[in-house]
């Protein structure tokens, strides 16, 4: 492998990066909306619970229901913290590099100057300005590379638990509903013989 293909894997690990960043991020926008989904149909639930007939029952949905939106809270912190609090390194703007590249051509200008006033034994070789500038690109990739992998791995975790969370929330709302359309708990039941009141 040649400093040409080397320099090519650096760029293509970095912009791989940047693609699993895009896609944690796309991850936490639907995790969010399914919470707000989750949440949505929970309140639903608890608006138009009907304590009269089957107190019990109704407080068994009451109960559920309020685990529910406990266990999302959690999901969405947790979704929060995949969400934003990361900081990406990336690379440099293009200036930045020329800028580079030139203090190089400085550099070697002074090194001459320095050169032409010592012995020959004394004097130091020129550098070589293309490849310096290359070798910084390529040591910028890495540290890029490596720094946005260890956190979008973290984020990774952080998404794996807000929707383990955001699932186990959806156990206690899936039972309350259930009892809530086996026993009849809605108010607004056209069985019920009463108007809800607000």
């Amino acid at each position: 492998m040649n400093i040409h293909n080397i320099h090519t894997t650096y760029e293509k690990m970095y912009a791989y990066e940047e693609e699993i960043k895009n896609s944690i991020s796309i991850k936490t926008q639907i995790i969010f909306t399914a919470i707000f989904a989750l949440a949505s149909a929970t309140i639903y639930l608890a608006r138009f619970l009907d304590f009269t007939f089957n107190p019990k029952i109704a407080y068994v949905i009451s109960f559920l229901a309020a685990t529910t939106l406990i266990i999302s809270a959690i999901s969405t912190y947790f979704n929060c913290k995949a969400f934003s609090g990361s900081e990406f390194n990336r690379m440099p703007y293009a200036e930045k590099i020329k800028e580079y590249y030139e203090s190089q051509i400085e550099y070697n200008d002074e090194l001459a100057k320095y050169n032409a006033q010592v012995a020959q034994h004394e004097q130091i070789p020129l550098i070589n300005p293309a490849k310096e500038t290359a070798s910084f690109i390529s040591n910028t990739y890495i540290s890029c590379s490596t720094h946005n992998a260890l956190v979008n791995e973290e984020r990774s975790r952080w998404v794996f638990k807000a929707l383990s969370t955001f699932l186990m929330a959806c156990i206690p709302l899936a039972i309350g509903s259930l009892l809530f359309v086996l026993f009849d708990m809605d108010t607004s039941s056209p069985r019920k013989n009463f108007a809800i009141k607000d």
